[in-house]
């Protein structure tokens, strides 16, 4: 066993064979997804030989096999317990899951989750070691070891650091931000890109899962409409696809929304030369990428969610009361946590944060 571990885990370990398999529990959502990522890129740095295996959302399956640094993907069908019909399909499912993690003889599972669910799948693989966030809002009594993050508010990607120094493995000086996409979807979007002409252009991401994340339309389009010397590319999910191809027609961005798969888009937010959007997966996974991003706030708490870097940015609304309300659709009338972020105040910003990240264009 690894011989770095605190006593405490070794004696857990004790009897337990040579080959160390370690369970990652993360299930949602892509921006919790992206949060993990470095710390499991730090833990395969580590523990090179060790046996990783993700659990996930099944909707994510695809896109962690493609960037996660990790042995094995695991996959569970939440979606299916919201379809009364299927149910009994689902809990069948859910068995046969539950015998594939037992299966597997995990030594360690790691919940960097923290809810029920997700301390519900450490206990349920029978790993004798099952470490998660002593904060966690429920499920702790399921962990064999709590592990206390230094600060209430501290980032999820740091928190998930603070759950592998529970093995004895420090933080890394430098958070890791390489994950390179297979060779034939690297070549695809080169092809794309090289088609329709477009190189290092602004990526905007108008979209967001909570209408209370959103930016106003007209608010895009007048950003778009104040950058007429930069390249502009509409990045979205199928329910976006209306939003950004109005905007295209209306300004000269291109629109790409519904047109990409979860694996591509990683590649496409590789080759932007900055990324604005709400706080959205799409936004984090561009951090993940090594873009430096600006991101427009309003109802999230952005002291855990705020985009990791010097070179990012964050801007909102410092003057209300309803600021962090953590509400999926506004109630307050307007919405000005997001409606009254200035479209001119967002692109001086840009510009500033493009004259001073140029360095980072042609990484």
């Amino acid at each position: 066993m690894h011989n770095g571990f605190p006593p405490s885990i070794q004696k857990g370990l004790q009897n337990q064979g040579d080959d160390l398999r370690i369970l990652i529990v993360k299930t949602s959502s892509l921006g919790d997804l992206c949060h993990s990522l470095p710390a499991i890129a730090h833990l395969r740095a580590v523990l090179p030989k060790a046996q990783l295996s993700w659990l996930a959302n099944i909707e994510y399956k695809s896109f962690l096999e493609e960037l996660a640094p990790v042995d094995r993907i695991l996959s569970f069908d939440r979606a299916s317990f919201r379809r009364g019909p299927k149910i009994p399909s689902a809990l069948n499912k859910l068995r046969q899951l539950i015998s594939e993690l037992q299966k597997a003889r995990f030594h360690i599972a790691l919940d960097l989750q923290g809810l029920i669910r997700s301390a519900s799948f450490c206990i349920g693989s029978k790993a004798p070691i099952r470490i998660g966030p002593a904060e966690a809002r429920e499920g702790t009594f399921f962990y064999s070891h709590r592990q206390r993050s230094p600060r209430f508010m501290e980032h999820p990607t740091h928190r998930a650091f603070s759950i592998l120094e529970s093995l004895g493995i420090t933080r890394p000086k430098r958070i890791p931000s390489s994950f390179p996409s297979s060779a034939p979807i690297s070549e695809k979007i080169t092809t794309r890109f090289a088609d329709a002409e477009l190189e290092k252009p602004l990526i905007f991401l108008p979209g967001a899962r909570w209408s209370s994340k959103t930016w106003p339309a007209t608010s895009w389009k007048q950003l778009i409409s104040a950058l007429p010397e930069h390249p502009i590319l509409l990045l979205g999910g199928p329910d976006e696809r209306g939003l950004c191809e109005e905007l295209a027609r209306q300004t000269h961005a291109l629109s790409w929304a519904g047109e990409s798969t979860l694996m591509e888009l990683p590649e496409i937010l590789r080759r932007g030369r900055f990324v604005v959007g709400g706080d959205s997966g799409p936004l984090h996974l561009g951090v993940m990428m090594g873009r430096p991003v600006l991101g427009l706030y309003g109802s999230t708490v952005w002291r855990r969610t705020y985009p990791l870097g010097a070179q990012n940015l964050l801007l909102k609304r410092a003057d209300l009361d309803c600021l962090e309300c953590r509400r999926r659709s506004c109630p307050v009338p307007g919405h000005p946590c997001m409606n009254d972020l200035s479209p001119k105040s967002v692109a001086s910003a840009l510009r500033e944060a493009l004259k001073s990240a140029s360095h980072l264009t042609n990484q």
